[in-house]
């Protein structure tokens, strides 16, 4: 590894930066279609049965009932903290920013102004905690009284109206601030 490669991984408390290879520099130069963020839709299809099992067992034997949506967060976080990459946000044109921490964005549903709301909740750090760990959080974030989960920091729909506010965690104007914010911080 030569001097300067040395000197650009730099490991922080939460986010390593890594050199973003050449050759994929020469790709995005060529292909104009990196320059916007294409989507991408699948469909998998996954056999849940041992997992729907071991959700009733668990309780059948202790009478609490996990969520199903934090056992696949859970196998999302693991599954992502194993390859980093997968995690990562560019820094420049020539390095990557690799996560120690993977945040999960999942819809939950709030009673808000007596109707009941979708929002978006962003679990922090999912990888480091248990699935016992997430549902309870998700759970918390359901009953949260939307008046103290919203900062009122900016002038979206959540901060603006008294009765119906949402989660600073989950509004989408929110969630942009903070990626713009952070990104801008590192780069």
């Amino acid at each position: 590894m030569r001097t300067g490669q040395a000197k650009m991984k730099k490991q922080h408390d939460d986010y390593q930066v890594v050199p973003y290879p050449k050759l994929r520099r020469v790709l995005e130069i060529m292909l104009r279609s990196v320059q916007s963020k294409p989507m991408i839709h699948g469909l998998l299809e996954v056999d849940v049965t041992k997992a729907r099992e071991f959700l009733r067992d668990h309780k059948a034997k202790t009478g609490e009932s996990l969520s199903f949506t934090a056992f696949i967060i859970t196998c999302f976080a693991h599954a992502i903290a194993e390859n980093p990459s997968l995690n990562a946000c560019r820094k420049g044109s020539k390095h990557l920013m690799l996560f120690d921490e993977v945040d999960v964005a999942t819809p939950i549903e709030r009673e808000m102004a007596g109707q009941k709301q979708p929002i978006i909740y962003i679990i922090r750090a999912a990888n480091k905690k248990t699935f016992r760990g997430i549902h309870h959080e998700i759970r918390a974030a359901q009953v949260e009284q939307a008046e103290k989960a919203c900062t009122g920091c900016c002038s979206c729909r959540c901060c603006l109206s008294e009765s119906s506010a949402g989660s600073s965690a989950g509004c989408v104007e929110h969630i942009h601030r903070y990626r713009r914010s952070t990104v801008g911080r590192w780069a």
